[in-house]
């Protein structure tokens, strides 16, 4: 057997390629299907959240249990973007109870229906992972037009450009993340800008039907 091994990202790809230098490793970036949430004020009328809010939304399969994305830190994080921008909202996805504590508002996992209007709701999408490869959300987050805050780890910086599509924190630095959060909640112009080029690059480069072109050429060397 000759294999040919396939990573969504170039971090993992020379992981593979350093443990396996005589097998070919290509790289096919993970691709994900367009938004399909409603405009703001609807989404946000749907929720109950004012339509003026700034609202900044963590995502994590598994919620504040999620400890690989952050979750552990979640309310820490929280809580220093809501002392530095008063009038935030936030919205937590992913966990074991839906409820409402003030201006914090929490989901169980959701459906993609349901993920697609929390996403058109938001401002900004906080994802503060310790560990990733080429996360799903964040690209699902890019094609609904939410700039996306985490830190510069394994496949963060070939999916979020910084300072162009969003913004990276290094490794560790919880302030730095937070305070790169509260800025473009303070900033909304600024986010709506990171928010068109993620879309961009989305439709560029992360949509399914690309994902399908790149698979279908690197079967053909099979």
């Amino acid at each position: 057997a000759a294999p040919l091994l396939v990573s969504p990202s170039g971090w993992l790809a020379r992981m593979v390629r350093a443990r396996f230098p005589d097998l070919p490793c290509s790289v096919v970036p993970n691709g994900v299907e367009p938004a399909g949430g409603p405009p703001q004020a609807e989404a946000r009328a749907a929720l109950g959240i004012a339509p003026d809010a700034r609202v900044a939304i963590f995502v994590a399969h598994g919620g504040r249990q999620a400890m690989l994305k952050g979750g552990h830190r979640w309310m820490a994080l929280w809580n220093e973007v809501k002392r530095a921008v008063p009038a935030a909202v936030g919205l937590m996805v992913g966990g074991d109870a839906a409820e409402r504590d003030g201006d914090l508002l929490r989901w169980p996992y959701v459906d993609r229906a349901m993920l697609d209007t929390v996403l058109a709701a938001s401002d900004v999408f906080v994802y503060p992972t310790l560990a990733d490869n080429h996360a799903l959300v964040v690209l699902e987050a890019m094609a609904a037009g939410v700039p996306v805050c985490s830190f510069r780890v394994g496949g963060l910086p070939e999916q979020v450009e910084d300072g162009v599509t969003g913004a990276l924190a290094d490794e560790g630095d919880w302030g730095g993340l937070a305070a790169s959060v509260a800025g473009l909640l303070e900033r909304p112009r600024l986010a709506r800008t990171l928010g068109r080029a993620g879309q961009d690059a989305w439709r560029t480069r992360f949509t399914v039907d690309r994902m399908v072109e790149d698979y279908l050429k690197v079967y053909a060397r099979l």
